[in-house]
Formats: C-alpha cells, sequence, structure tokens
C-alpha cells in the first residue's frame, strides 16, 4: 500500500488519484489518493460519514466520480458499466446484505456466476455448490434466502463474491452485527476461501476481527486517506482515535 505512486505500476491491483465526489452541496472526496498492490490485504477504518462505503460503490462504477481517476489492474475504469465489474473478476460485498430474497442459495450464487461471471448454467451450479460447501452453508442450497438470519445471510453475501473467484475482494463492514464467535467463524471463511494472490480491502468498524485480518490500514476521513501504516498502530494513534472518539478520547 502507498500513497506516494512508487510502486511499479504492473504491481497494482487500484490505483485512485486525485478522486473528487460531490453529491449536491456536499463534498465527499477531495482529492483522495490511494494505491493497492496485487495481493495485499488492506483495511479501511475512518469515523461514520467519512465515505468508505462510498469509495467501494465508486470502485465498482455504480457511481462516478466528479474529478479524478481510478484504474483497476491497470486499466481504467473511465465509462465501464457495473454489471463489466463482475467480468472483470471484481467482486463486493454489501454492508446491508443484499439477496435475491425469493431465490434459494444455489440461485443466487447462480445468478452472480451467469451473469457476473459468463458460466454456463452447469457451470455455475457446480462452482455455486462448491462455494457454499466452503462457507458453512452445505446442504442448503435449497433454502430460500430470505428467510436467514444475520449470520447466514453474512455467508451468502460473502459466497456470492466468492464463487466469482475474484482477484479483488471488496468487503464493506462483513463483521457488524456478529458476536465474537461469529466473526471467528468469518475469518475462518476467509482464511479458508481467499486466495494467496487475491487482494482484498475490507472497510470495518470492527477493529479487533480486522486486526486479525490484516497488517496495514488506511484511515479515511475529511473527503481524503489521512494516514496509512500498520494497523496495531494505527488504532493507537492520537488522531485517529480523535476522529473515532472525539477531542475528548483517551
Amino acid at each position: 500500500m502507498t500513497q506516494d505512486g512508487v510502486t511499479a505500476p504492473g504491481d497494482l491491483a487500484l490505483e485512485v488519484r486525485s478522486l473528487g465526489m460531490v453529491f449536491g452541496g456536499l463534498v465527499v472526496f477531495d482529492g483522495l489518493s490511494l494505491e493497492v498492490k496485487k495481493g495485499e490485504r488492506l483495511g479501511i477504518i475512518g469515523p461514520n460519514g467519512a465515505g468508505k462505503s462510498t469509495l467501494f460503490n465508486l470502485l465498482t462504477a455504480l457511481i462516478r466520480p466528479t474529478a479524478g481517476t481510478i484504474a483497476v489492474n491497470g486499466q481504467p475504469l473511465g465509462r465501464v458499466k457495473p454489471w463489466s465489474i463482475a467480468k472483470a473478476r471484481i467482486a463486493r460485498t454489501f454492508q446491508i446484505p443484499k439477496p435475491f430474497a425469493r431465490m434459494t442459495l444455489c440461485e443466487n450464487l447462480m445468478v452472480a456466476l451467469t451473469h457476473g461471471g459468463g458460466l454456463s448454467q452447469a457451470a455455475a451450479r457446480a462452482r455455486a455448490m462448491e462455494t457454499l460447501r466452503g462457507t458453512g452453508l452445505a446442504g442448503r442450497e435449497g433454502d430460500i434466502a430470505g428467510t436467514l438470519g444475520v449470520l447466514d445471510l453474512k455467508r451468502l453475501e460473502l459466497a456470492r463474491a466468492l464463487a466469482l473467484h475474484p482477484s479483488i475482494l471488496l468487503l464493506d463492514e462483513i463483521a457488524g452485527g456478529l458476536t465474537d464467535g461469529e466473526c471467528d467463524e468469518l475469518l475462518g471463511i476467509l482464511e479458508d476461501n481467499v486466495k494467496p494472490d487475491t487482494t482484498v480491502i475490507w472497510i470495518e468498524h470492527v477493529l479487533h476481527a480486522l486486526r486479525r485480518y490484516v497488517k496495514e490500514a488506511a484511515v479515511l476521513a475529511e473527503g481524503r486517506i489521512i494516514t496509512t501504516g500498520p494497523i496495531a498502530e494505527l488504532v493507537e494513534n492520537a488522531e485517529v482515535r480523535r476522529l473515532y472518539f472525539g477531542k475528548d478520547a483517551p
């Protein structure tokens, strides 16, 4: 992870330059820049309202920046359509799970694999079943997604992303709302299913879970990346604590 542009372009999974995002009169980003190396595990932390999920929406072309550029694996996003993102093997989860509630778990994954991954029905079903087994949902492929509890919704959200065999995996507060034991299960799924060469960018407020999975982090606040470094050091940083807890933070 760098912000100074010294990494060779071919080593970068993500390159964000001078990103700007304005909604009406609200400035969300003003000159945000970030580089993430291929195969890196990067955490993104910051206070509520800092624009963390907005950043993921920009990276997946759900919205377009008002300034700056984004390149993924060396290719500028430009005016690419959101459905092309999955075909480029970029997958994400959502902070609030967004399953196809009336479909089965297997069908949820098959939609991603046929429309986003370009697989045939037969190949999509085979990979869906394999992924469900790997994410703790074996034997539940026929369950209706809308009947799942919080943990299983998180599993499904993660399974749908992992099924694409992404080169870049974007996790948006995947540990939010889970107990410590459930976080342990989630981390186990990540360790068992994410390939070593997959780039992972994880937005998270559950810092004890994040610290177990990533070594480096970027702090997003005030419209930009204000600092980067080892996550163990950042969570003790006085400025980071001020941003999270206010001016009187211990």
